[in-house]
């Protein structure tokens, strides 16, 4: 049981490594970080948005701050990865210990710093400011407008949490949860995929053709 536990923890690594591989984005280790940093920043947001987890132990800060028409930031995002033909399940994150998904969650996470940067760098239309950047383990996305997205690990109900201000009302946050399903694949109670969720919220906020795709 502990080998195939400990085989099944591997081949999620090695698939969320995969879909950073030539991304640009920021290197992430294995461990529970602290969300303390992410929750300040929040703080200065309206009075409704509540703090991300308080939970974790505290881990040097990774960031970028960007605009489109920056300098490109390559990105090439890997096909699923197999490991000896058997495709990851829902079951194989399930059967992973809270430390283990921890660390496999933020590999993803990686990658979708990198697939949001890029869909924002090359939307459509006048520049803008953004910045893209880990904060306490989790993803922030700050937009025009005292818009905000934050993408953190939730390693006990092994999901992750999509917290944002970018629907009507504004003052008030929308969260969704995202469960994995398979390789490089969470989706959220109505079956909508993380990278499809994002890509929608982000065009609808800002007029702009957004893409946050694999």
């Amino acid at each position: 049981m502990l080998l195939r536990r400990a085989l099944r923890f591997r081949r999620l690594l090695i698939a969320a490594a995969r879909s950073t591989q030539g991304g640009g984005g920021p290197p992430l280790t294995p461990a529970v970080y602290s969300a303390s940093a992410a929750s300040a920043r929040l703080h200065t947001r309206p009075a409704a948005w509540q703090s991300v987890s308080e939970k974790g132990s505290s881990a040097s800060d990774q960031h970028v701050t960007s605009a489109v028409g920056s300098e490109a930031t390559s990105a090439t995002a890997a096909p699923a990865a197999t490991i000896q033909g058997a495709e990851l399940t829902a079951e194989d994150y399930q059967q992973l210990t809270p430390d283990e998904f921890a660390a496999v969650a933020d590999v993803y996470i990686g990658g979708l710093w990198t697939r949001i940067e890029r869909g924002l760098r090359e939307a459509d239309g006048e520049e803008f400011d953004y910045e893209v950047k880990l904060e306490g383990g989790a993803l922030l996305v700050s937009l025009p407008y005292d818009g905000l997205v934050v993408i953190r690990k939730d390693p006990q109900t092994r999901m992750l949490v999509v917290e944002s201000n970018l629907f009507e009302p504004f003052e008030d946050k929308s969260v969704q949860e995202f469960r994995p399903c398979g390789e490089q694949c969470w989706v959220s109670e109505d079956e909508q995929s993380i990278t499809a969720f994002l890509g929608s919220a982000l065009t609808q906020y800002l007029k702009k053709d957004v893409k946050v795709s694999l």
